[in-house]
């Protein structure tokens, strides 16, 4: 095997090491798990948002705050556009660290929603994907874990007319979770 081949094959198995795998004997067996977002702070401009997030399992229960960084794929024809982003949880018992891809689709008719905070929003746009847990802290070091996302995005009207609208997103990331050793 040539030199260059041979760190290919080392640099492959590297990496799959790396992302969670599920060890064959001493993993914990996967449970279903539901992370639930609810992201208030949405800066179109610096492609971030923030906001708060339930995570509930047989093996996690905990709420608190999430940062989001997302890169934009260009508009398709449909005027869909994918949305490649990051998540951080920070919660009581430790952080857990997302990556999702959500195809978003915009609405023909806007949605009606009143958010949880209490204020009145329209859905705008919908989205299915895929996340994956990247990695974790604390209680959750060695959590692993992926499954499917559905988002929204909505637009939140100002109630003074000379104030840009503001956004939210929600979502809901529903898979299989375990803790490798």
């Amino acid at each position: 095997m040539k030199p260059l081949t041979q760190l290919a094959g080392i640099s492959a198995v590297a990496l799959a090491a790396a992302v969670c795998l599920p060890s064959v004997t001493q993993a914990t067996e996967p449970v279903p798990i539901t992370f639930d977002f609810y992201f208030d702070q949405v800066d179109m401009a610096a492609n971030v948002a923030s906001g708060t997030f339930t995570a509930t399992s047989a093996i996690v229960n905990d709420t608190g705050t999430g940062v989001e960084t997302y890169k934009l794929s260009p508009q398709n024809p449909q005027g869909e556009q994918t949305v490649h982003g990051v998540k951080t949880l920070s919660g009581t018992q430790g952080d857990i660290v997302l990556r999702m891809n959500v195809l978003f689709t915009p609405l023909a008719m806007p949605e009606p929603v009143i958010l949880p905070d209490g204020r009145f929003g329209l859905i705008i746009s919908g989205g299915t994907g895929r996340f994956v847990i990247l990695s974790g802290t604390e209680a959750y070091a060695n959590l692993c874990g992926e499954g499917s996302t559905v988002a929204r995005l909505i637009l939140i009207p100002p109630s003074d007319p000379n104030t840009p609208p503001a956004f939210a997103l929600t979502g809901t990331y529903t898979g299989q979770a375990h803790f490798d050793p």
